[in-house]
């Protein structure tokens, strides 16, 4: 899978999460937005990630 199939993967999780934690009570909406702010967070970490790794392949 290429990395940007990933990063999107886990964006897509997050954007889930963030539309369906205000249809769930307080608590269950705090458990949903924390890990998917974690998510997208680490979605723009791989990113750069891949960039850097791409960089170093072309000469």
């Amino acid at each position: 899978m290429a990395g940007d199939g990933v990063t999107a993967m886990l964006r897509g999780n997050a954007e889930q999460w963030q539309k369906e934690a205000p249809q769930r009570g307080e608590l269950d909406a705090c458990t949903l937005l924390v890990p998917s702010d974690r998510l997208a967070e680490q979605a723009d970490r791989l990113d750069g990630q891949f960039r850097d790794h791409v960089k170093r392949k072309r000469p």
